[in-house]
């Protein structure tokens, strides 16, 4: 476990927690735009700043009610901009971090008076999302 700041959001019920530094921005994401053979874990491209963004269903994937549209949080990992509908941004914070088994999205904690928060794995989301969609990931 390492102590990290982090940026903390709102899905269903639970709180989640994505590495601060890997956070860009919370944005209206406007209109989406279907993708031929649409997948469940891909809602469709959002434009962000001008750019493509992909915006993934990362309440199906962790199981819980997608949330309205309303609010959806850019993060980035390695190079790559991924996004996904959020109930809320609740801010950032320092927490010890602990480290997900291998191929898992998330890690729980504990810690806080926030009940548990759930870590976000943003390489392990990329690789899931690539994984779905078929797609194999770049050398």
């Amino acid at each position: 476990m390492r102590g990290r700041r982090v940026l903390l959001f709102c899905l269903g019920g639970r709180v989640f927690a994505v590495p601060a530094d890997q956070s860009r921005e919370a944005f209206a994401p406007g209109r989406v735009a279907a993708l031929p053979l649409g997948r469940r874990v891909l809602l469709g491209v959002c434009a962000v700043q001008g750019r493509p963004v992909p915006l993934v269903n990362l309440a199906a994937l962790v199981g819980e009610p997608e949330p309205t549209a309303e609010l959806a949080l850019l993060v980035e990992t390695a190079g790559q901009p991924l996004a996904f509908p959020v109930a809320g941004v609740l801010g950032f914070e320092s927490r010890t971090v602990p480290a997900p088994a291998p191929q898992d999205l998330l890690a729980e904690d504990t810690a806080g008076d926030l009940g548990p928060v759930h870590h976000l794995d943003l390489a392990a989301l990329a690789q899931t999302v690539r994984a779905q969609l078929g797609v194999q990931a770049s050398a």
